[in-house]
């Protein structure tokens, strides 16, 4: 899988999770800050957009200024590959601005950027308190834990929720990354097939057939 929340695309435009090795709210290979690959410092990926000013839950209409502004500012630094700007940034921002999920999803992808995945977790996991209408935080909670080696329980707990968004193409190409990883190859089929019902079959491929997650379905992946 993408490893960070690998590239998370939310419907038509933003991969966000971790069969998409970009970090969260884009996929590498886009200039915006994506879910990110485990192999990459930064998280990027062409299908992907800045997660913060195109976060579902209003995006930063929620936050007063200054702290909508500091929160664009702090998105702009990590297009612009810098975490450490972005989170001088985030430091700025008041306490009570600090756990809108739109600043907790730029949080997470300066966590992520900075391979701080003990501290990334922490962030997605109160994304999932915050918003857990919102698919989100699952995604970077689940990618997170599978940077932390603990992919068993990346599976459970993305696995627990995936009926709440059956229209998110990361999350059943993220639990096909982990049921690979976890030696479960027809399951992991599966969950690649739910992926390229609700995604482009030429993009699943195209991701998968360089997902170092999925390696053991190479040939699979290729006769899609």
């Amino acid at each position: 899988m993408l490893r960070w929340a690998a590239s998370v695309w939310r419907g038509n435009d933003v991969f966000r999770s971790r069969g998409w090795r970009r970090i969260f709210g884009c996929v590498s290979g886009e200039r915006s800050p994506g879910d990110g690959k485990a192999s990459a410092p930064f998280v990027e990926n062409s299908f992907a957009k800045p997660a913060c000013s195109s976060y579902r839950g209003g995006g930063v209409k929620g936050l007063d200024f200054p702290d909508r502004h500091l929160a664009l500012a702090a998105e702009g630094w990590l297009e612009l590959q810098d975490p450490d700007e972005a989170a001088r940034e985030l430091e700025r921002i008041s306490p009570s601005g600090r756990r809108h999920p739109s600043v907790l999803e730029v949080r997470w992808r300066v966590c992520a950027g900075r391979r701080q995945w003990p501290e990334a977790l922490e962030v997605a996991r109160e994304l999932t308190r915050v918003a857990p209408e919102q698919p989100e935080g699952w995604i970077h909670q689940s990618y997170t834990l599978h940077e932390l080696r603990r992919t068993d329980e990346a599976w459970d707990e993305l696995l627990r929720v995936v009926d709440r968004f059956p229209n998110e193409s990361i999350i059943p190409y993220n639990l096909a990354c982990y049921a690979c990883q976890r030696g479960d190859l027809d399951i992991a089929r599966q969950w690649l097939e739910q992926a390229v019902r609700l995604r482009s079959r030429d993009e699943i491929r195209a991701l998968a057939s360089s997902d170092p997650d999925l390696a053991p379905l190479r040939d699979y992946v290729a006769s899609l």
